[in-house]
């Protein structure tokens, strides 16, 4: 893991940012479309190592994870396999148990929906099929497919839940005094609002939409603050003069 990476995984579980606030501090980007996981009572943040498979075939999926690095974020990317399963019970807990995987995030169909549950393995799916893929070559993952998620996910950190799967996209790391001051922003003005609405009982609508808390200073007074609510309302009024 490079040093941008782990400076921003570490403020993310420093702030216990979700994947909702993630998404919202990438600009209501980022999400790893149709994935659940298969118990609302997992939440993961790692880096992300891709793997691949195509035609309804495991057989160069299962190459590929004999190499996944412990505590990476596995994340199978899928191609023409419409609703068959790429994997079951064994090979998850082969991921689990001998590579030491801190999640897996399959973009496709697993099998073994009983066993996996029992198991309580850190699994977001979408779905689940009784029929399994074979396990005999095919027709590998389109090369050019597979270089575009490469550049885009590789190494990239990504915060899994109950709500799904968001991925920063590498490029977004090129800058990460400004990804982390996002992140930063979105954890204090949550804070911020929460309060406004809890506690002052405003609106959403004055709160989210009219964001009186940047100008009001009838209902809420900077002096009149515990110091953690203070320290949120300057962050937040900061960022918003620069962004």
């Amino acid at each position: 893991m490079n040093q941008n990476n782990s400076s921003t995984i570490e403020l993310i579980q420093k702030l216990g940012i979700t994947s909702t606030q993630l998404a919202d501090a990438l600009d209501k980007t980022g999400v790893l479309p149709g994935l659940r996981p298969i118990s609302d009572n997992f939440s993961r943040c790692g880096v992300i190592h891709p793997v691949y498979s195509a035609n309804c075939s495991n057989y160069e999926l299962l190459s590929q994870l004999e190499n996944v690095p412990k505590n990476s974020i596995c994340v199978v990317f899928t191609h023409n396999f419409n609703e068959i399963a790429l994997m079951g019970y064994h090979t998850c807990n082969f991921l689990f148990t001998e590579r030491k995987v801190a999640g897996l995030v399959v973009n496709g169909y697993l099998r073994d929906k009983a066993e996996l549950i029992e198991s309580n393995f850190a699994i977001w799916t979408f779905g689940y099929s009784p029929i399994g893929c074979r396990n005999i070559p095919a027709a590998p993952f389109p090369s050019e497919i597979k270089h575009e998620l490469n550049y885009k996910f590789k190494d990239s950190p990504v915060v899994c839940d109950s709500t799904g799967v968001v991925a920063i996209p590498n490029w977004e790391m090129e800058d990460p005094e400004k990804i982390n001051k996002a992140i930063s922003y979105i954890h204090h003005k949550e804070i911020i609002w929460h309060y406004c609405i809890q506690e002052l009982g405003w609106s959403t609508f004055k709160t989210v939409c009219e964001q009186a808390y940047l100008t009001d200073q009838r209902d809420l007074i900077v002096e009149n603050l515990k110091s953690d609510l203070k320290n949120s309302l300057i962050k937040v009024r900061d960022y918003c003069k620069v962004y």
